[in-house]
């Protein structure tokens, strides 16, 4: 169903930057299709397009008109298949990304959280990808939103990065590594200096986090081992391989794990955890209550982290 044809004249009339080449594409004549955008810039107040001497050029105000156009579209589009999906099975669908590993971390606890809480019938799509591809997922619309630590001006111009929660990244050893070292108190200088360090690989952006602290500290390290993967990275430290680095999310099952837990209370090893999604979309009103219970899930995980976990703080020398 075309909800406005009149938009429709407008997106090609731009698609094609001619008056001509457009009302050819859309079977109207040509003066229809001129009075069409005249009468258009006179309701608006404002010139859309420049005339140049071969094309039409788009202005400022018609890049943000047809902005407009395109989420009023999405949006309806959205609607539509919403409605449809609920008349038919009586369902709201989620569509949702998050890392390979967090979502192992999280998802089945959060999930069942949820539904004990809600009222509706829900349907889950999760979509679980390497974190480095999540942000591709969500441009080629595979989901609808993601869950990922990022900076807001680490993401594509346009998406839009809300910070729900700050997570610490920790340093990780293993007892059976502190052994080996033969030494009562353990140090940053002394553990660099004597370790071997597992390391997130520097594309992600945890692993972006703690090399800046690495270099911004002149912290000298021993190289041992880079992986894109958490779980690898925390078997490899609980094997006394090396040390290593790891976000309160995983912090979280290590408890009953014969591994030490170290804050270096330094603001560089603070990250973002963000819900990532595309400026022109729509996020429906289930999607927005399962991103106001991530957001709970993860403040109360923080706070019982940061309040009931022993971790210690760890002298730099």
């Amino acid at each position: 169903m075309e909800i406005d044809k009149y938009s429709t004249y407008f997106l090609t009339i731009y698609n094609e930057k001619s008056i001509s080449k457009a009302a050819r594409k859309l079977y109207i004549t040509q003066p229809s299709l001129s009075q069409y955008l005249i009468r258009l810039e006179d309701n608006l107040g404002v010139k859309l397009f420049e005339r140049k001497k071969n094309s039409l050029e788009i202005t400022k105000e018609g890049e943000i008109y047809k902005d407009y156009i395109l989420k009023q579209r999405l949006l309806y589009d959205k609607f539509c298949s919403e409605i449809e999906e609920y008349t038919n099975l009586k369902t709201s669908t989620i569509k949702f990304g998050i890392g390979t590993w967090r979502g192992s971390q999280i998802l089945p606890e959060l999930i069942e959280m949820i539904l004990k809480k809600s009222k509706d019938k829900l349907k889950f799509k999760l979509f679980e990808y390497p974190v480095s591809e999540l942000t591709i997922k969500l441009n080629n619309g595979v989901f609808d939103f993601c869950l990922m630590n990022a900076f807001a001006n680490n993401v594509d111009d346009d998406l839009i990065c809300e910070v729900i929660n700050y997570e610490k990244i920790y340093l990780i050893i293993s007892k059976k590594l502190i052994k080996t070292l033969g030494t009562e108190e353990i140090t940053l200088e002394n553990l660099t200096r004597n370790a071997p360090f597992i390391s997130l690989n520097e594309n992600l952006s945890v692993g972006k986090a703690v090399n800046n602290f690495i270099n911004k500290n002149s912290v000298l390290t021993n190289k041992f081992i880079s992986t894109t993967n958490n779980q690898t990275l925390i078997e490899l430290v609980k094997k006394g391989l090396g040390y290593s680095f790891l976000i309160e999310t995983g912090i979280y099952n290590l408890k009953d794990d014969d591994i030490i837990v170290y804050d270096l209370n330094s603001k560089d090893l603070i990250i973002p955890l963000s819900i990532i999604y595309k400026k022109n979309s729509y996020i429906s009103s289930v999607e927005t209550s399962f991103i106001e219970e991530i957001t709970k899930f993860y403040d109360d995980r923080i706070n019982k982290i940061r309040n009931d976990f022993d971790i210690v703080i760890l002298k730099k020398e």
